[in-house]
């Protein structure tokens, strides 16, 4: 029961890298994104010193259906179909 309350009050976080910086996607640290839902987690660009290069990083915290938006400086918007497992996802380019 403890647990279940601690659980709720602050749910665990799943960390991963969702893609790197590539010709299908194209994004560095100039580029907005955003979960359509705030409630499932947080996603931002990292760069990553080991690889020289950006990923797009996030920290679910919940499972779920969501979308996934990327927008360019020069205001470009991609969208992606997410969905979210305790452990692991799915992303779909609408």
């Amino acid at each position: 029961m403890v647990l279940t309350v601690v659980w709720l009050l602050d749910p665990p976080v799943y960390s991963t890298d969702v893609f790197s910086n590539n010709e299908e996607h194209p994004f560095d640290e100039s580029y907005t994104m955003f979960l359509a839902d705030a409630e499932y987690g947080d996603v931002s660009v990292r760069y990553e010193e080991v690889i020289e290069d950006y990923l797009l990083h996030a920290d679910f915290r919940r499972s779920g259906d969501t979308v996934l938006t990327i927008i360019s400086p020069t205001g470009e918007k991609t969208e992606y179909d997410l969905h979210i497992e305790w452990d692991t996802f799915e992303i779909k380019k609408k």
